[in-house]
């Protein structure tokens, strides 16, 4: 008798267990489900000055693997009408609804690019339109960095950020190529400007 109900007991954990396992297998198998396949996503074709509209010229769909799309991720082109980029998009850089604004940044020159450079407050209470500054790559500690452009400051913008602290970014412009060179820099956060002033 014993026997029999040790059996029936060890039957009844393993049925328990079994079960278990099978719940466990499903519910990873319908998160993989959900997180598997790709997303056509918005990202820029070419260079986006800041304020620039976002047109079928400049930007366009890339699929990518679903986990790999951020947060507000722009997934349709319908929904870029009539929009502009608040800060430069390098080719290849996703279009979010965070770098997205109806207002016009009207003093970029025609033919030249921009980008925003966050300031610290020596350099938002110094710079003014006009100001040349070089963009300085800073790759690491011991290394001497290089200009990466020289630019032309077109604005001083100086806002509150979400959390309602003092933010202040410029507006430089220059050549498409010193652009393109400086920007993934800015973008990191691994550069310092030399000021060397309006001419």
């Amino acid at each position: 008798m014993e026997k029999v109900e040790k059996k029936k007991g060890f039957s009844g954990a393993f049925k328990l267990a079994a079960v278990a396992a099978l719940l466990v297998f499903c519910g990873a198998f319908a998160v993989l489900k959900m997180s598997a396949g790709t997303v056509k996503v918005a990202a820029a074709k070419e260079i986006i000055p800041p304020g620039a509209e976002v047109t079928a010229k400049n930007a366009g769909l890339v699929e990518l693997p679903r986990r790999l799309v951020p947060d507000g991720a722009v997934t349709s082109l319908d929904e870029l009408k009539g929009k502009r980029v608040s800060v430069a998009r390098l080719p290849g850089d996703l279009i979010t609804g965070a770098c997205l604004t109806d207002r016009k940044v009207s003093q970029i020159p025609s033919g030249a690019a921009g980008f925003f450079v966050p300031l610290g407050p020596a350099e938002a209470g110094s710079l003014k339109p006009n100001d040349l500054v070089a963009v300085v790559t800073c790759p690491g500690a011991g290394s001497p960095g290089e200009v990466a452009g020289v630019f032309r400051v077109a604005s001083v913008v100086q806002n509150k950020s979400d959390v309602g602290e003092a933010k202040a970014e410029a507006l430089l412009y220059g050549d498409e190529q010193s652009v393109v060179r400086a920007a993934p820099w800015v973008k990191d956060g691994h550069f310092r400007l030399l000021i060397r002033g309006g001419m």
